[in-house]
């Protein structure tokens, strides 16, 4: 849970839920995450360009380069799936949905807004959604 930004929500007091100043604090907190993930994004890009395949040296050498490679690969899918999920957050309060369940509407509550500024969904629908993903894995592959 990221203490600073339940510190901001707390330093606001009682308020209605989502109020302008809640979303401001939300909002100025993903667009400071949105930024570190696009910083980071660069950083992936930048330090993962070489072709391990292309590494000279021992058998040692280019196994690690081909684990590193696919190490950055995985941590860039995983950063551009946070970049979608930062980027439908901001435009939810935006539209003044943030907060709202994306599957029944209802409040996504607080606490769990703190720790998952992202979230789309409350701990009910998000729960449901992941044993369905489980029972059905495929159903989340993208075909390209």
């Amino acid at each position: 849970m990221s203490k600073d930004l339940m510190n901001k929500i707390d330093a606001l007091g009682a308020q209605e839920y989502m109020s302008d100043a809640q979303l401001a604090v939300f909002e100025e907190h993903l667009r400071g995450e949105h930024e570190r993930l696009i910083v980071r994004q660069q950083e992936i890009t930048n330090t993962s360009m070489k072709n391990p395949e292309s590494i000279s040296g021992d058998e040692a050498d280019k196994a690690n380069a081909i684990q590193s490679s696919a190490d950055a690969r995985a941590e860039s899918e995983k950063n551009k799936a946070m970049l979608r999920s930062v980027s439908v957050a901001l435009q939810a309060i935006k539209t003044r949905d943030y907060g709202y369940c994306i599957k029944c509407g209802e409040e996504i509550g607080l606490k769990r807004m703190i720790s998952q500024p992202a979230a789309c969904r409350d701990i009910e629908c998000e729960t449901l959604e992941e044993r369905k993903n489980k029972q059905n894995p495929a159903a989340n592959l993208k075909i390209s």
